[in-house]
């Protein structure tokens, strides 16, 4: 991204068929989600913003979260069901509330957060560890003979965790690594705390209780551990009255940069236990408003 003489942001530059162009703009709105979000600004140097665009106070990249870091799950075989019906899609499931962070007593837990708990669809073992028993060989004739008796009749419940803001998870340029065109590829620093410990075990066991009710055997579970980053991600521009510890205001706009937007999870100051499409969805139009409403004010 480029800036004028200002500190304002111009405009964009991008590269198409081999080919760089310069798109100018009176107002920027960045969706390049949580990790583009923050290598954007980081990559965009300038002498106003000798450490990335609205990166003056050190905000950029900090306050790391993620859904997929975190997990507490519990699989079982139901004998004689049939639950994977191979239909394709993982994406239905029932979920329930009852251990979100704000829907539960946590006097004497020793933790803050929680989960939204669900019953997943279509459990397929692959033989990776987490799919199978921990006493059945991960290949072989003992793998094979235990997917013919069970592997359509394995059910997992699992729980999203909440995952809180750290100083010491965040996002920054590696030092090493570069992409195909030179620049330094995005590097992810997150240790779970804890508190995600700490509740991830908690609910664990609610999902014992759960899975055990309906009927399962041969349960089994695996430690809370940090697992790659996947699409719930968040923080890195994160949104707040203080550019001493947030990228953006309450309407995404920087606090920096007076025509620069954020769009996405980036600007998520929580993860909370609840998938973020919707959210999204509802902060992005809600700064699209703003823009369309003070847009001479923003633009000049």
């Amino acid at each position: 991204m480029n800036v004028d003489s200002q500190g304002r942001a111009s405009g964009v530059t991008y590269l198409k068929d081999g080919k760089t162009y310069f798109q100018p703009a009176r107002v920027v709105m960045l969706a390049g989600y949580t990790y583009e979000n923050a290598r954007m600004l980081l990559l965009s140097r300038s002498k106003a913003y000798p450490n990335g665009l609205s990166n003056n106070h050190g905000q950029v990249g900090k306050h790391y979260m993620g859904h997929g870091l975190a997990s507490a799950s519990v699989s079982g075989v139901f004998k004689g069901r049939r639950l994977n019906l191979y239909s394709g899609s993982i994406g239905q499931y029932t979920a329930v509330d009852e251990w979100d962070a704000p829907n539960f007593d946590h006097r004497g837990l020793g933790f803050m957060g929680g989960g939204m708990a669900s019953a997943t669809m279509e459990s397929k073992p692959i033989g990776t560890a987490g799919t199978t028993p921990p006493g059945v060989p991960r290949w072989g004739s003992g793998y094979k003979q235990w997917l013919a008796e069970n592997a359509d009749s394995v059910g997992t419940l699992a729980a999203q965790m909440e995952t809180f803001s750290y100083d010491d998870n965040f996002l920054d340029l590696d030092p090493n690594i570069r992409d195909d065109l030179g620049r330094p590829v995005l590097r992810i620093t997150f240790a779970l705390h804890d508190d995600e410990i700490r509740s991830a075990l908690y609910l664990q066991e609610k999902l014992k209780e759960w899975i055990t009710a309906a009927g399962a055997s041969q349960i089994w579970t695996f430690p809370p551990t940090e697992y790659s980053p996947n699409t719930h991600a968040f923080g890195g521009t994160r949104a707040g009255p203080d550019p001493a510890t947030s990228v953006v205001d309450r309407w995404q706009v920087s606090h920096e940069v007076p025509n620069l937007v954020m769009l996405g999870g980036s600007i998520f100051p929580t993860s909370t236990g609840r998938n973020p499409t919707e959210s999204i969805q509802a902060t992005s139009w809600r700064a699209a408003d703003h823009v369309a409403k003070h847009f001479h004010e923003l633009a000049t």
